[in-house]
Formats: C-alpha cells, sequence, structure tokens
C-alpha cells in the first residue's frame, strides 16, 4: 500500500516499484488497474507501451473500462461513491472480503471505512478497494479462496 501525494514521474516509478514487488512475491505480473481521470490518463498511455527507458510495456487496464458493457458497471450509476460502495457491500456483508491480521496500512484503512462518507474525509483508500473488488467480481476471481493469514473484513461505523 502507497499513500503519497507525488508528481507524475513518481508515479511512474512507484508503480514500476510494486509492480516488481508483486512479481517477487507472487510470481506473476499484475494488471494495474488506474482511475482513467486526470493524470490517470497520462499514466495509462505511459504504462502501455513503456517509458523507452528500457521498461517494459505493463497490463494496465483503465477504471471504469469504458469498453465494458454498462450492465458490468450498473451499479456505479449513480456515480456518487456512496452508491458505488452499496454496490460491493454484499461481498463485504457475505464474509468474502478479507484483510491480513497484521499490516502497516491496515489501522489507516479500517479508520477510513469507519469514517465513509463523511464530508472532507480522505476517502482514496474506499475507492480503490471499490474498484478492486468490482473488478475482481467482474473478472470472476475465487472469493471463496482461503488464505491463512487473513480475516474477514467486518462493516464498521454503520455502513
Amino acid at each position: 500500500v502507497v499513500r503519497e501525494r507525488v508528481i507524475f514521474p513518481r508515479l511512474e516509478d512507484l508503480v514500476y516499484e510494486v509492480e516488481a514487488k508483486v512479481l517477487r512475491r507472487f510470481g506473476q505480473w499484475p494488471v494495474v488497474v488506474v482511475e482513467d481521470q486526470a493524470s490517470g490518463q497520462s499514466l495509462i498511455q505511459t504504462l502501455r507501451y513503456g517509458r523507452g527507458r528500457g521498461e517494459r510495456a505493463v497490463p494496465v487496464v483503465p477504471w471504469p473500462d469504458r469498453g465494458a458493457r454498462d450492465r458490468d458497471y450498473r451499479h456505479l450509476r449513480p456515480a456518487s461513491k456512496a452508491s458505488r460502495v452499496d454496490g460491493i457491500l454484499r461481498l463485504i456483508e457475505g464474509g468474502l472480503v478479507h484483510l491480513p491480521r497484521e499490516a502497516p496500512w491496515l489501522r489507516a484503512f479500517i479508520a477510513e471505512c469507519a469514517m465513509f462518507p463523511r464530508k472532507g474525509m480522505h476517502d482514496d483508500q474506499v475507492d480503490t478497494m471499490v474498484m478492486a473488488l468490482t473488478r475482481m467480481e467482474r473478472t470472476g476471481l475465487d472469493f471463496q479462496r482461503t488464505i491463512p493469514y487473513v480475516r474477514p473484513l467486518e462493516l464498521v461505523g454503520g455502513r
């Protein structure tokens, strides 16, 4: 988990660094999902074609995937953040979403989820969770797979 505000060149570097960590840990290249807004549009183009400094092109998917059928993202409309969260709550409520028992980012993530959707609060991690869970569900990832170091994400904060 990386939570930094960075300039564009550093953002590119972070993607390559995280991608390399995922490759070392899991033995396969990850698919990178990037929000198709603002600097994300430039990042998508740069990752798709490489930077010309020896880096390979990165498998990147824009979010939302404009090539997807509308029904794949029907729960994202209307576009309010609360509506997008509502679209994935059944996965959390069903016990299909798990978190590591310990992680440096865990406390901040749970706190952000608990405070959502209070106005003025940071919600980057909530947005990222929604993007990840929607994509995982849409691509048919097996949510039933059990990993021994995880525990279910429980709903907090009245959501």
